[in-house]
Order: structure tokens, then C-alpha cells, then sequence
């Protein structure tokens, strides 16, 4: 079965497209970690941040969205059981990070930590990454995870814009 994690682009593209579940093919298995939904409730303009949420809430109920469990857990990260216990860092956590770091115009970005998160969950559970960051596309693709802009998403798995 195949598997798609969504950066959080991703689940606001969803939003401003206004794809809904039902727009979608059946049987997807769709996967999204703390980190996104952290993401999410961080969202600046709070008119923005609810209908994010709630948005979220509904394609959930509607789709299988299953939580990944992160593989990293540096402090302030993720909520407690949603992360290795203790912290710490697992195998590609600070090799992705350093790779984002280095991107020029990518240094010190707000959700490098995020990404990272993310990109270490999709090369360890083998899953498709939807994002439409180019920084963590190329490195994605480095690690040879598939990566599919929201575009080539829809296109796959839905219906056309």
C-alpha cells in the first residue's frame, strides 16, 4: 500500500484548493507526524491557524491519517509519547539538518528542525513525501525518498484543478 506523509505546504495547499477527502482516490494511506500538527497549531494569524486545524480534524476523520511516531526527539519538539523517550537524536536527524543548513537562503529557516523530523520519518517507514519545499525536496531526494509536489499529488491520487 502506498503511503504519503504531508509537510505542512502540503496540508495548506489542500486547504486553499479546498480538496476534500471525497475529492480523493479510495484506499490512500495518508501519515502525518507530530511535527506538522505542531506546525499547525503554531500558525501566526489565528484566523488562518483554525481553519488549518480544523481542517486537519475533517480530512482525519474522513481519510485514514495515521500519527508517525518521530524518530528524533530533540527537546521542545514533539508532545510526550510522540517521540523516542529522553530526546535525543536518531541516526539521520543532524546529517539532514546540516544538509538543510548548508542550502544557501535556507540557513537558520524557522522549520528546518520540522523538516528534518519529517524527512528522517519518510526514509525510515519508506514513505512518499507531498511537499512543495524545494530545500527539503533536494534533500529528500538525496536520501532517495519520493517526493511529490501537491500538484503531482492530486494529480496521481484526485481529482484535477
Amino acid at each position: 500500500m502506498c503511503r504519503f506523509l504531508f509537510d505542512t505546504n502540503a496540508l495548506n495547499a489542500f486547504l486553499d484548493f479546498g480538496v476534500q477527502a471525497a475529492d480523493l482516490v479510495e484506499g490512500l494511506h495518508c501519515c502525518v507526524t507530530a511535527a506538522q500538527v505542531g506546525e499547525l497549531k503554531a500558525t501566526r494569524r489565528d484566523s488562518r491557524r483554525l481553519a488549518l486545524l480544523e481542517y486537519f480534524e475533517e480530512l482525519s476523520a474522513t481519510l485514514p491519517v495515521q500519527r508517525e511516531s518521530l524518530r528524533s526527539g530533540p527537546f521542545g519538539t514533539s508532545p510526550f509519547g510522540e517521540a523516542p523517550f529522553g530526546g535525543g537524536e536518531g541516526r539521520y536527524f543532524k546529517t539532514i539538518m546540516d544538509q538543510l543548513e548548508e542550502i544557501p537562503g535556507n540557513r537558520s529557516k524557522r522549520g528546518n528542525t520540522t523538516d528534518a523530523l519529517t524527512l528522517e520519518v519518510c526514509f525510515y517507514e519508506n514513505t512518499t513525501l507531498v511537499t512543495d519545499d524545494p530545500s527539503l525536496t533536494a534533500v529528500a531526494q538525496s536520501y532517495d525518498v519520493e517526493v511529490l509536489s501537491f500538484v503531482k499529488f492530486i494529480e496521481r491520487n484526485g481529482r484535477d484543478f
